[in-house]
């Protein structure tokens, strides 16, 4: 029974179907991902704009650019938008990434208050070496194959 369904799904015939069910999922992955990204963004926006709706609730901003520093309140990005908040404490320089939990303010000029905080000083390397991945991936795929008479063909 798996070995059929194995010549199935691997066999010439069914090379097309495939690769459209494989482009089909990833495209779906990436359109549930923005979908779960957008809203969580139209939701704070929504709070920030109308607090009464929102007062006191907690928001977390995950993985957000530090962009300014300020003496009391630091401004964070997620995405394209820009939130003050006051209540991180320690050294935050520019540029740094975080992490934070903090309560939607009573009115929109007032800044985020933080309940709780991250650093993440290893994300500058984590994208380095997944970036590193893909060249060494894509340099042992190339060197894995060669193109002989307009056809690609493995090497060995």
């Amino acid at each position: 029974m798996l070995n059929s369904l194995r010549k199935l799904v691997f066999s010439d015939r069914s090379r097309p179907f495939v690769a459209v069910l494989i482009i089909g999922y990833l495209i779906w992955m990436g359109w549930a991902y923005s979908k779960v990204s957008t809203s969580r963004t139209k939701e704070v926006k929504a709070c920030t704009e109308q607090p009464e709706s929102c007062r006191s609730e907690k928001v977390f901003l995950a993985l957000t650019e530090v962009r300014e520093v300020g003496p009391a309140t630091i401004t964070v990005r997620k995405s394209t938008v820009d939130y003050v908040i006051a209540g991180v404490e320690g050294p935050v320089h520019e540029t740094e990434i975080l992490s934070v939990i903090a309560t939607i303010p009573d009115s929109p000029d007032e800044p985020f208050q933080a309940v709780s905080w991250e650093h993440h000083p290893l994300r500058a390397w984590k994208v380095r070496l997944s970036l590193l991945g893909l060249v060494l991936a894509g340099g042992v795929t190339l060197a894995s194959f060669r193109i002989e008479n307009r056809r690609v063909v493995e090497r060995g």
